[in-house]
């Protein structure tokens, strides 16, 4: 995503950290940073302000990659996001209202601290992963290898976060933008 915005922007110098969203959000707080790109994390930031740019699907990576079948009335036992990360706390909301739509539950067994981890457990045998679509794509999960879940699929929000002055910079506006047109296309 931001290789695609700085090949539109390429007058934009982007400085580039990775930290779990608290942190990032942390560092926006203190002016260290301008913005934080966060996952998980939508009405969490009253001082700040978070843009919504889009919802990330979240999928099951089936134990060993062999194929899974969701069961009406079953109980699914899966790894996932530890409890206190940002993604969780919203994940636990909507998984718990979403599953009485589905007709199966979904249960925690076990967390991990990433959701990387979590897709490596699953692939080699530890148990399901719930985990974000993007991060099993980008560990090398084919689409056809990932069990999805029925409608209203379970999504977990990624926002731009920042001050409102910052927010409101043009610089800042030119890079929602294309970060916008680059999630639309």
């Amino acid at each position: 995503m931001l290789a695609g915005v700085h090949r539109a922007l390429p007058e934009l110098e982007l400085i580039v950290n990775a930290h779990r969203s608290p942190v990032a959000i942390d560092r926006v707080r203190s002016g260290e940073y301008t913005l934080a790109l966060a996952a998980g994390v939508s009405e969490e930031t009253p001082d700040l302000q978070a843009e919504i740019l889009l919802e990330e699907t979240m999928a099951l990576v089936p134990s060993g990659l062999k194929p899974l079948t969701l069961t009406p009335g079953a109980t699914l036992s899966v790894l996932t996001i530890e409890p206190g990360s940002a993604t969780w706390g919203l994940l636990q909301r909507r998984l718990r209202r979403q599953s009485k739509q589905w007709g199966f539950t979904i249960e925690v067994s076990r967390t991990l601290q990433s959701f990387t981890s979590i897709v490596q457990m699953a692939r080699h045998g530890f148990g399901h992963g719930l985990v974000p679509e993007g991060v099993a794509h980008a560990l090398g999960i084919r689409p056809h290898q990932l069990v999805h879940l029925p409608e209203p699929t379970l999504t977990r929000p990624v926002s731009l976060i920042g001050r409102p002055t910052s927010l409101s910079l043009p610089v800042v506006q030119h890079f929602y933008q294309a970060l916008r047109q680059y999630l639309k296309a």
